[in-house]
Order: structure tokens, then C-alpha cells, then sequence
């Protein structure tokens, strides 16, 4: 028995411009946001090293680093791998790429509030 199965529905070209736009948007994003951590990380480790006499531990510095830049690219890259599966099989992919433009900046919050939660100041 052959079943046979209801074409997709009609892709739209502005959906796919729209993945693009939103995946080249999610990786300035990204830069922007790598940016920002490392500026707080600078600036932390900078008044760590004026404030104390103690060391200043590394973990802060690779923990939100690699959560800001390394957790953006993969975040950036399935949302827009996401997106482009989602039009492949005629649904609107748009969605995935925008969402990842959220989870970069909530990572880079996270990444800020282990910064400053883990930095002796």
C-alpha cells in the first residue's frame, strides 16, 4: 500500500533571506558579545590586580570566555543549520536563527554573572 503523502506547502524566498539575514546578524552578535565578556573580564582582572595582593584565578576568565564565544558558535551555527532544515522541508525556519540571537545574549549574561560572582574583588 502506497501511501502517499501531501506536498509541502509553497517556500517562501523572503523566509530564506530572512535565515540569512538572521544568521549573519547572530554572528555580529557574537563578536559583539565575546566582546563585552572580555571587556568585563579585562576590567576584572585589572581591579583584581590593584585591589589585592592575591591571585587572581584564571577560571573566571576561560570559563566565561569559552561560554560567550565557543557556546555562541554553536549556538549561531544549529540555529541557522536549524532554520535551513526547517524551509528545506517547507516550514518557516526564521524562527531558529532569531532564537539563537537570544541565546547569545542571555550567554553572555551568563558568562558576565560567573565573571563577577567568581572574581575576589
Amino acid at each position: 500500500m502506497n501511501a502517499k503523502r501531501s506536498p509541502a506547502p509553497a517556500r517562501s524566498r523572503i523566509d530564506l533571506v530572512a535565515i540569512w539575514v538572521l544568521a549573519v546578524v547572530g554572528l555580529l552578535a557574537l563578536v559583539v558579545s565575546a566582546g563585552v565578556v572580555l571587556d568585563e573580564n579585562l576590567r576584572a582582572y585589572a581591579l583584581c590586580a590593584e585591589a589585592s595582593s592575591t591571585l587572581c584565578p584564571d577560571g573566571p576568565w576561560y570559563s566565561s570566555m569559552g561560554l560567550a564565544f565557543f557556546g555562541g558558535i554553536v549556538v549561531v551555527t544549529t540555529g541557522f543549520f536549524r532554520g535551513l532544515r526547517r524551509y528545506g522541508r517547507g516550514r518557516i525556519g526564521a524562527w531558529f536563527p532569531l532564537a539563537a540571537i537570544g541565546a547569545v545574549a542571555a550567554l553572555t549574561g551568563i558568562a558576565t554573572v560567573i565573571l563577577l560572582v567568581t572574581m575576589p574583588l
